[in-house]
């Protein structure tokens, strides 16, 4: 448990291969402020994180990433063992409190989906 205090290498996407792994195979829910591409993985939950400029300038890039960090460091022990891709959306300025609440949620969404996919043979 004193691992998911901290966000150390093991609970990180880092390799562009383990990116394109989960933007490949995963699967999307997303509300207004954030959108979570999600895939299941053997290990304990990981985070990765794109933030584009589109965004907004350095400070709010940063800004973004420091949030889905302390929300999925908070969520950690909660969440199952996924690969999760963080882009932030553009319903307004991001809150920690509104990613604690909806992040639980968009996991499981995306979770359903998979399952229904795999129902229909995909």
């Amino acid at each position: 448990m004193s691992a998911l205090l901290g966000f150390g290498k093991a609970l990180r996407l880092r390799r562009r291969a383990e990116f394109d792994l989960v933007f490949r195979e995963g699967f999307t829910a997303a509300d207004g402020m954030s959108k979570l591409i999600v895939m299941p993985h053997p290990g304990g939950p990981r985070l990765g994180c794109v933030v584009s400029r589109k965004v907004g300038n350095a400070v709010a890039r940063n800004r973004a990433k420091r949030l889905f960090r302390e929300a999925f460091r908070q969520l950690a022990a909660s969440l199952p063992a996924v690969d999760i891709v963080a882009i932030p959306g553009r319903g307004g300025p991001l809150s920690l409190q509104h990613l604690l609440k909806s992040w639980p949620q968009l996991v499981q969404q995306a979770l359903k989906r998979k399952r229904k996919a795999r129902k229909r043979g995909a």
